[in-house]
């Protein structure tokens, strides 16, 4: 699985490809896929932070 970090990245480079483009369609779909990735960054992030939550309330093993 990638990180955010990483998707971001994807969604920057398509943004990037996108300014490049001439053909409205071609831009349009760079920018669909740019959103899809900042859309999963965003939720790994939200994932990571849950994960982070529920370390944090979970108790340890009981130490007698």
């Amino acid at each position: 699985m990638q990180n955010a970090e990483e998707y971001r990245k994807h969604a920057h480079e398509c943004r990037t490809l996108a300014r490049q483009c001439k053909k409205d369609e071609e831009r349009n779909q760079l920018l669909l896929m740019a959103k899809t990735w900042t859309s999963l960054a965003e939720e790994q992030e939200e994932m990571a932070a849950k994960r982070a939550r529920n370390r944090l309330l979970t108790p340890g093993p009981a130490v007698h």
